[in-house]
């Protein structure tokens, strides 16, 4: 027994021994086997690396874009600046960076401007809108000292636009839409003289009822592509010597009605190159113009009649004319007349 167990203490670490060489071996194998692997797949992903160039993705940026905003006079600040932009809101909310035609600290076209209320506006730099409103509870005066150009129509209902000081004068320059003048007045009472109202491109609407009256004090010029129609029942007083300058289309749709000089103020001039038409749509009545004509394009009456009540010149008589056709043509329908008020020293020069 003693034999046994002794030869069993012998045995035991002689087998442990042979068993753990053996799985040395083994791990030795496995060991050489994945460093093999390792070393193959390296070689072949550096390979493929070079055949596939790896995609690399990247995010461009795209440049700013701020959308157009309709902007209401509030005065907030109390200064009268059309550049402050805490006196405007949108949607309600003050405005802390931008204003009409700046938008968030860059120049835009798109915007749209509502005055209101009492307090009067500056506007001393030039700005492009799509739309102005001055709206017919809108009482103060709008300071234009620069040129507003307006893309898209409007309207003046109310206030006056003030274009004129002794060092600065503004323009308002309407390229398209329709914009509607139905109260109000444009320059009105301006001792230091007047500014400029473009139609260079859209519809000008003169509105005026008999319970709004209304002046023009500064030049009205009628680009080739722009179109006034003066549907005006009470007449638009004329002051400052506010010429008309037409090289596109004229039509007047109401009657009675007229343009008429303000006493105190010198005349104006109205020159066309482009076309007068009288197509009075209530009826055949009178249309009185408190200005000679100086016409090389074309004048047509469809109904009722049309007047000039002014000359120029003086002096000697046939120095100053009423009407002066240089070119052009006059086409007077059955029924119309074309009246020419002839002080003394004025003639019609065909």
């Amino acid at each position: 027994m003693r034999m046994q167990l002794l030869y069993f203490q012998g045995f035991l670490p002689r087998f442990i021994s042979r068993r753990l060489h053996v799985a040395g071996q083994v791990l030795n194998m496995l060991s050489s086997l994945i460093s093999r692997a390792s070393s193959r797949w390296g070689h072949k992903s550096k390979k493929e690396a070079k055949q596939k160039p790896r995609l690399v993705l990247s995010v461009e940026p795209l440049e700013g874009r701020l959308l157009p905003a309709t902007f209401t006079w509030t005065n907030a600040v109390g200064n009268g600046l059309w550049d402050e932009p805490g006196n405007w809101t949108v949607a309600g909310t003050a405005q802390t960076t931008a204003y009409p035609g700046n938008n968030g600290g860059a120049n835009t076209t798109g915007d749209s401007a509502v005055l209101t209320g009492n307090s009067n506006v500056l506007l001393s730099l030039p700005i492009t809108l799509s739309n102005l409103q001055l709206q017919n509870n809108y009482n103060g005066v709008f300071s234009l000292l620069s040129t507003l150009t307006v893309s898209g129509g409007g309207q003046l209902a109310g206030g006056s636009i003030r274009q004129r000081t002794v060092f600065n004068s503004g323009s308002l320059v309407l390229t398209g839409g329709d914009f509607f003048w139905s109260g109000g007045s444009i320059n009105p009472n301006n001792a230091a003289g007047k500014g400029t109202l473009t139609v260079s491109g859209g519809s000008l609407f003169c509105q005026q009822t008999r319970a709004v009256s209304s002046t023009l004090g500064s030049d009205l010029i009628v680009g080739g592509s722009g179109n006034v129609s003066f549907g005006n029942i009470d007449a638009i007083a004329l002051e400052n010597g506010a010429n008309i300058s037409n090289a596109g289309v004229i039509l007047i749709t109401e009657s009675p009605g007229g343009l008429v000089v303000t006493p105190g103020h010198a005349m104006g001039l109205f020159s066309n190159t482009g076309s007068i038409s009288k197509i009075a749509a209530s009826g055949g009545g009178r249309y009185d113009i408190g200005m000679p004509l100086s016409t090389s394009g074309s004048v047509t009456l469809s109904n009722g009649s049309l007047s000039f009540v002014g000359f120029t010149g003086g002096g000697s008589p046939g120095t100053g004319y009423s009407v002066n056709q240089t070119a052009g043509t006059f086409s007077l329908g059955t029924g119309t007349q074309l009246n020419v008020a002839l002080p003394d020293n004025a003639y019609v020069r065909p």
